[in-house]
């Protein structure tokens, strides 16, 4: 999939451009506690909108936000049997990104899909990486895990910069 940088106002979907543009890397997303009880949440984050909210198992989801029929924001949609639904017109996209159902009962066109994320739930924050694959494992703190320390997750005032230049140091 190559680095995602922007996106493209025409298509909406992410404009690639080699290594220029935001790292392959774990970003943090959001609170795990955002996504609770079916929320969807919307978050800007890598140039882009993207959408979070967690499957039938209660897995984290991160996915592009646009949906490729018309643009709308899925973050205003809907949870429904497992699957996000497009606030618009009721298309459902599964956790992997495909469109699996129309309203409509049209046919699923072959390409109609949102970029999934890799993702994952640690530390109290849902993070996603930027790439079709994670290049290496999420952030840790040497010989400690979630049981054996405490810690709180909370979210702080925005600041001036990219959120990955306060956490790059901060393991």
């Amino acid at each position: 999939m190559g680095v995602v940088t922007a996106m493209s106002a025409r298509s909406r979907k992410p404009a690639l451009r080699g290594e220029e543009g935001y790292h392959r890397c774990w970003y943090p997303v959001c609170l795990a506690s955002d996504i609770a009880g079916g929320v969807i949440a919307g978050r800007d984050l890598l140039g882009t909108r993207l959408v979070v909210w967690r499957d039938r198992e209660g897995k984290p989801v991160v996915q592009n936000a646009y949906c490729p029929h018309l643009g709308a924001d899925l973050s205003g949609g809907q949870v429904v049997d497992g699957r996000l639904r497009c606030p618009y017109h009721h298309w459902s996209f599964a956790p992997e990104g495909k469109c699996v159902h129309i309203a409509s009962g049209d046919k699923v066109p072959d390409a109609a899909r949102v970029f999934t994320y890799p993702s994952a739930e640690v530390w109290g924050l849902i993070w996603a990486f930027n790439g079709e694959q994670p290049d290496y494992d999420l952030p840790r703190i040497p010989d400690a895990n979630e049981t054996t320390i405490a810690f709180e997750a909370y979210d702080r005032p925005r600041a001036p910069f990219d959120g990955w230049i306060t956490v790059s140091n901060g393991v």
